[in-house]
């Protein structure tokens, strides 16, 4: 049989039929054959439990209820040999609109395709790949339950980001082509030139 991704109801970027490896064995398994052998979960997080929302936080309370062991996380420094050139402006009303900014400004990083593996395990996820330097956040985004973007410092107009709240009947439009409308009681981090960058 003949399918695309959307028979399947999977995502993929193709639109037409899919084509399958060379090494794939007549008869075997959809799964198998289309490289997508990974158990998914799919669990319910209520909203009082957001410290669940990434893949450690359901590992720690798994820990917990005596589920494997939580592995330590490597600790590390990071160091910097210059300033970046990029200022972080923060306005919001209160700081338990966005308690936390950090960036880390990284020069010479050329942008491709991201790896196969971590392809198929955002996919497995339900995202979209987009290139290697969105979706190594979006990993940890997922992995850590720790919002992350990343930006084109080129195209930060007179280099400063703010932090703000969303101005009534604000929109962007995402990676994934979808225009969203904001309103005030969201946190939005924009360019001064600009409509907000990320939501």
């Amino acid at each position: 049989m003949m399918c695309a991704y959307p028979e399947l109801q999977l995502d993929g970027e193709d639109k037409g039929i899919i084509e399958l490896s060379a090494d794939a064995v007549a008869g075997s398994p959809a799964a198998e054959a289309l490289g997508a052998t990974d158990a998914v979960f799919e669990i319910a997080v209520t909203p009082n439990r957001a410290d669940c929302a990434g893949v450690r936080g359901v590992a720690r309370d798994l820990a917990a209820a005596g589920l494997g062991t939580l592995k330590p996380l490597p600790e590390f420094t990071l160091k910097s040999s210059f300033q970046s050139p990029v200022k972080v402006v923060r306005d919001v009303p209160d700081d338990k609109f966005c308690p936390v900014f950090a960036g880390y400004y990284i020069k010479g990083v050329k942008n491709k395709p991201s790896p196969p593996w971590l392809q198929a395990w955002l996919k497995s996820v339900g995202l979209r790949p987009i290139s290697a330097l969105v979706d190594v956040t979006n990993f940890f985004t997922m992995d850590m339950a720790r919002p992350m973007h990343v930006f084109d410092a080129d195209k930060i107009v007179n280099q400063t980001l703010t932090v703000r709240m969303a101005r009534e009947g604000e929109n962007f439009v995402a990676l994934n082509g979808k225009a969203y409308t904001m309103n005030p009681s969201m946190v939005v981090i924009a360019n001064e030139a600009e409509t907000s960058l990320a939501g």
